[in-house]
């Protein structure tokens, strides 16, 4: 046994996919960096940067969010990422990914916006020529 079922004319079938191509597309987007961040940063933890500087300099001073380790760390990561201010690193910060796999929430530590852009690292654009 077949079923047949009528779609209406070769225009109604379009105007339906169309239809159902626009409804699952997403009301906002938010792009942001990953790949430099989390290369530089696996690299840092690898290294156990933050551990090093944190055995010299010792314990935390209170108030501090995060240890003298992990913030030297994270100016690492922007100085090699995407150089800028300490006071435009809130705004670099929030353009990427970090937050995700770091896990240190930029609202704890990061305050500030300065207006003031990161300059991409020439590092970022950098591809390995074929061997």
């Amino acid at each position: 046994m077949i079923s047949e079922r009528y779609l209406g004319t070769a225009a109604d079938i379009a105007a339906a996919v169309e239809g159902t191509e626009a409804a699952m597309l997403p009301e906002r987007t938010r792009h942001l960096a990953f790949g430099d961040v989390a290369a530089a940063w696996g690299v840092l933890e690898e290294l156990q940067v933050a551990a090093v500087i944190d055995e010299v300099a010792g314990s935390r001073p209170a108030g501090a969010q995060l240890s003298a380790g992990t913030y030297l760390a994270l100016a690492a990561l922007n100085r090699l990422v995407a150089p800028c201010s300490k006071a435009a690193f809130a705004d670099w910060w929030k353009t990427t990914a970090g937050d995700r796999f770091i896990k240190i929430p930029a609202r704890r530590w990061i305050t500030g916006t300065s207006g003031k852009r990161c300059t991409p690292s020439p590092w970022s654009s950098w591809k390995r020529s074929p061997a």
